[in-house]
């Protein structure tokens, strides 16, 4: 009896607290659109300057179009990380200290890269390897951490709501983001380090993530083939 009383206080005691996750979400869900805000800052700054400075609509557009482009760009991907982020989240009912320090890490680079994205935006400051290692490198680790914890979640199914699949395609996303932001980053870095004066073409690299759904599909069926156990010789 006293056996098995020691032995379910260990097991109690070795398995991960799970806690209600809602809290969790909501708080994400909050810094995620802060960080969205902050990005207009820098724009609303250079309007009150152009308003002193008596400069036409079209002067300012003219002159802050790589802010314009910077903005629009950090928006759609700050968006497109949320969405990955919610996907994950929409099945899940419990989280772990893990999973707690993963999504706080993740939320830092959402909270850190409206600061590069106003590096990149600044006229002033040319593009070299560090502004392209701050701005997407802060994407690519906050991808890798995206794809950290839908492992973590995927390999502890009591984490999820009851009824919810295995995420092989979440985790085929993610891996295929964190996979394209990599290629990218190099991309990036070799146009910088080549072709003096390149400025803001380096992130047209960006753009190899329209490749996202193609690379996807392509690592989901082989995660999915790997789980169709191969079929056993049959005898004679």
């Amino acid at each position: 009896m006293g056996t098995e009383d020691s032995h379910a206080t260990e097991t109690t005691e070795n398995e991960p607290e799970v806690r209600n996750a809602e809290r969790l979400k909501f708080f994400t869900d909050a810094v995620v659109a802060i960080a969205m805000t902050l990005l207009i800052l820098p724009l609303l700054e250079s309007i009150a300057e152009a308003s002193n400075e008596h400069h036409t609509p079209h002067e300012w557009l003219s002159e802050h179009g790589g802010q314009l482009f910077s903005f629009a760009l950090s928006f759609a991907i700050i968006a497109s990380f949320w969405r990955s982020h919610h996907e994950l989240f929409e099945g899940v009912r419990g989280f772990t200290g893990g999973l707690m320090w993963l999504n706080l890490a993740w939320m830092l680079g959402i909270v850190w890269l409206p600061v590069p994205t106003a590096i990149v935006g600044a006229a002033n400051m040319p593009t070299d390897v560090t502004v392209v290692l701050l701005y997407i490198g802060t994407m690519l680790a906050t991808s890798l951490l995206l794809l950290a914890m839908t492992l973590l979640v995927r390999r502890h199914p009591e984490l999820a709501e009851p009824g919810v699949p295995r995420r092989e395609h979440g985790v085929s996303v993610a891996a295929a983001t964190s996979i394209l932001f990599t290629v990218s980053l190099v991309i990036a870095l070799v146009i910088v380090a080549t072709f003096e004066g390149a400025g803001g073409k380096a992130y047209y690299a960006l753009f190899v993530l329209f490749l996202t759904a193609p690379l996807e599909n392509l690592l989901y069926k082989r995660l999915e083939r790997r789980k169709t156990p191969s079929p056993s010789p049959t005898k004679s």
